[in-house]
């Protein structure tokens, strides 16, 4: 072990503080395993949520859509859907996949996005508000005040009140720490209801759920999963708010 090294483990970790280049890398990275993705375990699952809310043939933008995943299930339960992300790659890879679909209304760059016309009755945001700061949160609200339709509104889901050190692992080649999944924040519904409601979106429900849970894997696999969480009162694991977007008044 070089000096250099030793000095390092004998001193006290740093929590990681993430740069944009440094958010890059990571999901750069973690693209490789598409099948990681929370839309790729519980996509169908926030699609079935997301038809409580919306009308179906709604136009509804999967925003920061990664590789997909949830937009192939939004289509297959009869919206008109769009995606958009940050990444060009993740962009032309869902193109390419959803091409073909009637429905699907293309996929394209935030930054393409904001620069058009294009509106939708709904936004989704799923798993994005737990990785971001105060200032790109509000700048993603902001944009998506461009995007919806007057009485749009926006359904966004985070892990419940999560306990960040859980997750939290250690890295001996920087002695940094950091959230195995790049979180910085949690929440949980009131903190969650509150920051939307600061820009403009007022709460019409929060709900407490399990994402991991459905009828679909049998009733009684379901019931009795419910029944155990409820005797050892133990917390829902994912929060899910949906908000309607309140016009704005001029002074």
């Amino acid at each position: 072990m070089t000096q250099e090294n030793a000095a390092k483990g004998n001193a006290e970790a740093e929590p990681l503080q993430w740069t944009g280049d440094l958010v890059r890398k990571f999901w750069n990275y973690q693209s490789r395993f598409p099948e990681n993705y929370f839309t790729s375990l519980y996509g169908d699952r926030i699609a079935d949520a997301v038809r409580n809310y919306v009308p179906r043939r709604a136009r509804i933008l999967d925003y920061a859509c990664g590789t997909g995943a949830l937009t192939g299930h939004l289509l297959r339960s009869g919206f008109s859907v769009g995606a958009c992300d940050l990444s060009p790659d993740s962009v032309a890879y869902v193109q390419k996949n959803h091409a073909g679909h009637p429905a699907f209304c293309g996929a394209s760059t935030i930054d393409d996005l904001l620069a058009g016309e294009e509106r939708f009755d709904a936004v989704v945001l799923v798993e994005l508000v737990e990785h971001v700061d105060a200032t790109v949160l509000t700048k993603v609200l902001a944009d998506l005040r461009k995007i919806l339709a007057p009485d749009g509104m926006v359904i966004v889901t985070t892990p419940n009140d999560e306990n960040l050190d859980i997750e939290t692992v250690y890295c001996p080649c920087c002695n940094h720490t950091f959230h195995r999944w790049q979180h910085v924040r949690s929440w949980n519904r009131r903190t969650l209801a509150a920051c939307l409601a600061a820009h403009g979106f007022e709460a019409v429900s929060t709900h407490e759920t399990d994402f991991s849970l459905s009828q679909k894997n049998g009733l009684v696999r379901y019931y009795l999963h419910r029944m155990l969480r409820a005797v050892r009162r133990r917390k829902q694991p994912h929060l899910m708010v949906v908000a309607k977007m309140v016009p704005q008044t001029r002074a």
